[in-house]
């Protein structure tokens, strides 16, 4: 039983989203945690809430190095929930952690598949997303697999919506941009990504930030991608989640190489290897490692 001195479901998922939404993904999924243990002892009787809970655990899971495919089990869980509550049609917001799961794997035909059906299945209120949400990862999707073209108008049409999450819209078409080879118009949504997201805080800003220093770095302006890089790299340690610090650390190692600063290049690349192992370790693939294999071969190709 819930007692005075324990804080109600909806206070949980509310701590859980801010905890989030600062980058402390840790202290979310303790929220989540506890918000579906109480479910499970049947003390948890908000449906919406506890719904809620499931989805965004896998979203947390991501960030703190749960492995990968042991989220699966945890989203048919989730699939398993709504049927029992007699809520199927909420299943977009699970539909789409499994689309961002096998996104992370790198298996662009399955990840497809779930974000449109997420997208297709979405009704007005589901828990734990939103339609721009929606429309922005099916982008992302469709843009690592090669299909920017395809991309472009899920963003646009996030960009229609005057709702908090048009920063990413402009991430998504910035890289759009540098697929194209247009790195003018990278900057510009890049800039604009990083201008709406500010005052949203650091989990916010990551992804603008990585997309301004790639923007940059297509442009040739090497000064305006160090400083932009210097900023990620700062965010990414305040944020202290191993795929941050490894996606800041990948994109200031690339600056450093492009300017042939072969002594922070090595200093970066130790770093970066080191993150590389913990995420490949986590995830039972070696594609982090494999990455910072490549900026070795250029260092040395550099010496």
């Amino acid at each position: 039983m819930v007692t005075d001195t324990q804080p109600d479901v909806r206070a949980l998922i509310a701590e859980g989203a801010a905890r989030a939404g600062v980058g402390d993904h840790g202290a979310a999924l303790a929220c989540y945690t506890r918000v579906l243990t109480r479910a499970a002892a049947g003390s948890a009787r908000q449906t919406w809430e506890v719904a809620t809970a499931h989805i965004r655990w896998v979203e947390s899971a991501r960030f703190t190095g749960v492995p990968l495919r042991s989220l699966f089990p945890v989203l048919d869980a989730a699939e398993r929930y709504l049927e029992s509550i007699g809520r199927p049609e909420w299943r977009s917001g699970v539909l789409i952690q499994r689309a961002a799961t096998h996104r992370e794997l790198a298996e662009w035909d399955e990840a497809t598949t779930a974000a449109e059906d997420a997208l297709a299945a979405y009704v007005e209120n589901a828990p734990g997303t939103s339609l721009a949400t929606l429309r922005y990862r099916l982008g992302d999707i469709l843009l690592g697999a090669g299909r920017h073209f395809d991309a472009v108008r899920h963003f646009r049409a996030v960009l229609d919506d005057p709702g908090p999450g048009r920063y990413k819209a402009h991430v998504g078409l910035a890289n759009c941009a540098l697929r194209r080879h247009h790195p003018r118009a990278a900057v510009r949504h890049a800039v604009d990504a990083v201008r709406e997201s500010a005052p949203l805080g650091d989990e916010a800003l990551r992804l603008p930030l990585h997309a301004l220093v790639a923007a940059h770095r297509a442009a040739r302006d090497l000064d305006a991608a160090t400083t932009a890089a210097s900023r990620y790299l700062e965010l990414a340690e305040r944020l202290g989640s191993p795929y941050a610090c490894f996606f800041a650390l990948r994109s200031a190692t690339d600056v450093a190489l492009d300017r042939g600063d072969l002594t922070t290049a090595r200093t970066l690349l130790t770093d970066l290897e080191q993150q590389a192992t913990v995420l490949d370790d986590a995830n039972g693939h070696t594609r982090r490692s494999a990455e910072a294999a490549k900026r070795h071969r250029r260092l040395a190709a550099l010496q």
